[in-house]
This record gives C-alpha cells, sequence and structure tokens, in this order.
C-alpha cells in the first residue's frame, strides 16, 4: 500500500467530512461525537480505494491507526513515534521500524489527543511535556518547543507480572540464584535492585513480592503504576506533579512519611532518582526491614555513590561518612540486571560487607 494513496485517501475523507461538519478532525469534543458521520464518508470514499487503503485510514480514523497491531502483540515491548511517519517499535531488545505510518501530521495529533483524552495527561506551550499511563502502557510525551515536532515513547507493562519461576525459564536467574533471592526475602532482607533501564527490575520486584504471606501488608510507593501489589491487604501511593501548577505536588519523600503511618510490613519504592533517598534510607535503618527499591546503575559501587549523592539531595548539611553509615545500616544487599547480548540477565549478588574509610567492601554471592 502506497503512502501517497493513504495520504490522497484521508485528505478526501477529511474535505468530504469538513463538507458538512467543519474541522472534525481538528476539533477533539467534536471528532469523539463523529464516528457514524466518519463511517458513512469512509463507505462514500471506499470506491476510489483498495481494501488496504480503506483499512488504514479506517483504523486512523476510528482507532489507533498503525498502532493498532502493536498495541495488541505483547512481545512489542516499547514504542517510539518521533513523527507521523517515522514509528519504531522494540521486539526481543532490538528496534525496528514500522511498515505502517499516520497518513499526515494532523492525523497524528489527533491521535495524540485521543491518548492524552484517554490517559488523562496533558500538555501546552507552557509545559509541552507529560507522563502519564494508557491501557497497559507507561506514557511519555515531549512536544515543541522543546523537540522539533511531537514525540511519544509507549513502554509496556506486563499485565500478568512474573514470578521467580518464569525468570528463571527466561534464563533472566539461575534457580540458585533465585532460591537465595527467596531466603532473603523470607529473613527480611532489604533490597537495593540495580541496573540501566530495561534489564527486568520493575519485573524482579514484582517476581518477590509474590513471595508475600496473604496478610503481609506491602505498602508501593511509586511514580507510574508498574507494581503489582500481591494481596488485597497491600496498597499503593502514587506521587502527584501537575505541570500547570494548579494542584500541590506530592513526591516520593511526602509518600513515605505517609506510608509510616499506614502500619507497612514491607515498604517498596518504585524508583529512587531524587531526594526522597534522605527518607527511604532513615525508614530502612530504624527497624522498617524487608524493604525494596531500584536505581538506575551499573554497578553496586556506583550505584551506592548515586545513592550517596541522592540523599545529600534532601540533606545538604550531612557529611558523607554519616550518609555512607546510614547506607549500611539501611541496605543489606545490591541485585545486580544487565545484559548479556539481547538477554537480560541476573549479573550480581552483592552483600554490603562492611564500610572502610576507603568506601563500601562487597561480598558477592552470585
Amino acid at each position: 500500500m502506497s503512502i501517497d494513496k493513504q495520504r490522497k485517501a484521508y485528505n478526501e475523507l477529511n474535505n468530504e467530512i469538513n463538507k458538512t461538519s467543519p474541522s472534525v478532525f481538528s476539533n477533539f469534543e467534536k471528532f469523539k461525537s463523529s464516528e457514524i458521520l466518519i463511517k458513512q464518508n469512509i463507505n462514500k470514499i471506499s470506491k476510489n480505494y483498495d481494501d488496504k487503503t480503506i483499512a488504514a485510514i479506517s483504523r486512523e480514523s476510528l482507532g489507533y491507526g498503525p498502532l493498532e497491531g502493536l498495541i495488541d502483540n505483547p512481545d512489542i515491548t516499547e514504542i517510539i513515534i518521533n513523527s507521523y511517519n517515522e514509528i519504531f517499535f522494540e521486539n526481543d531488545r532490538k528496534f525496528e521500524k514500522h511498515s505502517q505510518v499516520f497518513s499526515t501530521p494532523e492525523s497524528y495529533l489527533q491521535f495524540i489527543r485521543t491518548l492524552s483524552s484517554e490517559a488523562n495527561i496533558k500538555h501546552d506551550i507552557n509545559t509541552p511535556f507529560s507522563n502519564g499511563q494508557w491501557q497497559n502502557f507507561r506514557v511519555h510525551l515531549i512536544a515543541p518547543p522543546l523537540a522539533a515536532n511531537t514525540q511519544l515513547t509507549l513502554r509496556r507493562i506486563k499485565e500478568n507480572g512474573w514470578d521467580l519461576e518464569s525468570l528463571i525459564n527466561n534464563s533472566l536467574m539461575t534457580a540458585p540464584q533465585a532460591e537465595k533471592l527467596k531466603t532473603f526475602y523470607k529473613d527480611k532482607k532489604s533490597l537495593l535492585i540495580i541496573g540501566p533501564t530495561g534489564t527486568g527490575k520493575t519485573s524482579l520486584v514484582n517476581s518477590l513480592l509474590k513471595l508475600s504471606k496473604p496478610l503481609e501488608r506491602i505498602v508501593c510507593l511509586e511514580d507510574t503504576d508498574e507494581i503489582k501489589l500481591p494481596n488485597t491487604l497491600s496498597t499503593k501511593l502514587l506521587t502527584r506533579m501537575d505541570l500547570h501548577k494548579r494542584l500541590q505536588d506530592f513526591e516520593l519523600s511526602d509518600l513515605i512519611i505517609q506510608s509510616l503511618r499506614m502500619r507497612p510490613d514491607r515498604l517498596i519504592l518504585g524508583e529512587v532518582r531524587g531526594k526522597e533517598a534522605k527518607d527511604l534510607l532513615m525508614t530502612f535503618s530504624t527497624g522498617h526491614k524487608g524493604g525494596i527499591a531500584t536505581l538506575h546503575a551499573e554497578n553496586p559501587k556506583q550505584a551506592l555513590w548515586r545513592l550517596e549523592m541522592l540523599v545529600q539531595m534532601g540533606a545538604p548539611s550531612w557529611s558523607n561518612d554519616g550518609i555512607r553509615r546510614l547506607i549500611k545500616l539501611g541496605i543489606d544487599y545490591v541485585i545486580t540486571l544487565g545484559f548479556e547480548g539481547n538477554k537480560r540477565k541476573l549479573t550480581g549478588i552483592h552483600k554490603i560487607q562492611s564500610l572502610e574509610p576507603t568506601g563500601f567492601l562487597f561480598k558477592n554471592e552470585t
């Protein structure tokens, strides 16, 4: 199917609709109530085009266009749209360029308006970016003037979650490694799970939470809803960031304080990335055992350096020695995830053995 033919058909459809109901495709409220009108005009122009072209503009006008096949395919883990005719997807850790595109920049922006409405996210010239969740995808959207055009990144959130057995079957870890992690979780060791983007940090957290007892209260704290609660006694708190500054923001550090009044057996932090590191370590080091947090880092030393710097964001007057002692008190093991080729792997289980004048000493228990 020719993109030129698809574009011609879409423009003809738009022209036909504008004769009776102008600006349907640029006015979102009008667009939502015009499904019958759109179908009637698709039938009207269908004699001029082949079935594939009509199917493409039907998907684009009434659905999610070229993304429909990608959204429904569970093997597609990430979708990146750089422009209306530049769509890429990730399958088995490899990116491919999609053979389908949006017909015009306008039809792509109509899809963006649809997604933004369904995900309840907003962006404008004052705040030209937004984050949220749409269906089972994590959404990041950025628009001009920060980007040349409106760009979208969708990361799939696995619906059924993982367990340790499935991670073994997918070669992410070995059976002995899984047994160690089971023991750590049972013994309520505090774990810092680290790795680059896409290495399976959240998957491992979800797998460990499935080991929870039926009446064990887990309190999860996240920016985006990704961690699966293991039972109905457990609960989740989500941050709120109002880019338009009409509502008060609530950050992870606020949620940590609130969670301590909710009788948690374990505290789970989706990702440490800011000053909440101080509150997290204060919590982990003062009797709240068995907690889990994730952090972007490639190895244990780098992870604890990063953690130290993040704590300083929340407590700039604290000494480096005091922060390191707090880390030693609060974190028992650093679990490292990475890649071997295109495969995700648990690459290290490191016990924080001691704190020396030269830094932390680790015992590799992989």
